[in-house]
């Protein structure tokens, strides 16, 4: 049974001012960086679980990871940092894939932008617990930033709809940089609906999170097989979201006429990875739903 953090409960505003600068440990911390980091830079995004992931790797002796779809970084880069403060030993070697040219784009630059009315109350807690992990921050200078990325994926997400608005404003600077120093990481522009661009067998983790409920039932299967095929023998497949179990299938590009729930689909997708790969469930999210799969 995978640990639960103790601090479940807890407000963010509780979980930032306990995260302050502490020695690393042996194992993995129990307490993750909470939602105000994530509101904007989806850093740190408790939905998916990071820590689990990684312990449950580095149990297995694995080091390979892919993200898909890995965004504009952030998936990365707290896997990344995770991995750093836990200290579980070695580098990691990570691809991250993405079909939006922009979100790559920004992966490669190792850079995110903390919006300064998010965050200016809590600042040194933030700061503290950013640099705690590994980030170099600017929290002097606010920089004005058009967020390219949200707006090319809503163009690609609703391209006859309204015309779609900027999202933008003052922002605080984060990098990344030091995170990934030392590790390989690569950001590669691709459909997940096409084999992936590497050898079979060879992912020891695959984090897919937050990605099946946006598509239909015929991209669905194929993206879970051509992540699937790339596991090694004892590779762990994450499929966490922060869906619910009335959530449907095809969000949010539309709704068939005869929707299928995402937990019935997830359903389907295990008995698939049982039968068609040797997958079986090794962890559940909070409503019991299978999330985690691998070898025994």
């Amino acid at each position: 049974m995978l640990k639960s953090s103790k601090v479940r409960d807890m407000s963010s505003e509780a979980q930032v001012a306990m995260f302050q600068p502490a020695p690393v440990k042996v194992r993995l911390p129990d307490i993750v960086p909470a939602p105000p980091i994530t509101s904007y830079t989806m850093l740190f995004r408790p939905d998916c679980r990071l820590p689990q992931a990684l312990e449950v790797m580095h149990e297995r002796g694995g080091r390979t990871v892919v993200s898909a779809p890995c965004s504009a970084g952030p998936e990365v880069d707290s896997f990344l940092a995770l991995h750093n403060k836990s200290g579980f030993a070695g580098s990691l070697a990570i691809t991250g894939f993405d079909i939006v040219p922009e979100s790559i784009r920004q992966a490669r630059g190792a850079t995110y932008f903390l919006e300064r009315d998010d965050c200016e109350d809590r600042m040194p807690a933030l700061e503290g617990m950013l640099k705690s992990y590994g980030f170099r921050t600017d929290f002097k200078t606010a920089h004005s930033v058009r967020d390219e990325a949200h707006e090319t994926l809503m163009r690609d997400l609703y391209p006859d709809g309204d015309q779609i608005e900027s999202r933008g404003g003052e922002f605080y600077q984060i990098s990344s940089a030091p995170v990934r120093e030392g590790h390989e990481v690569e950001f590669i522009e691709h459909d997940l609906r096409e084999p992936l661009p590497m050898a079979e067998g060879t992912a020891d983790l695959v984090l897919a999170n937050n990605l099946f409920y946006h598509l239909n039932l015929e991209d669905a299967s194929k993206v879970l097989h051509n992540l699937a095929v790339v596991l090694s023998e004892r590779g762990v497949l994450s499929i966490e979201d922060h869906g619910e179990p009335k959530s449907v299938m095809m969000y949010p590009k539309g709704f068939g006429a005869d929707p299928v729930l995402h937990k019935d689909w997830i359903k389907m997708a295990a008995n698939t990875l049982s039968s068609e790969f040797g997958l079986q469930t090794i962890g559940t999210d909070k409503f019991g739903i299978p999330v985690m799969f691998g070898r025994n």
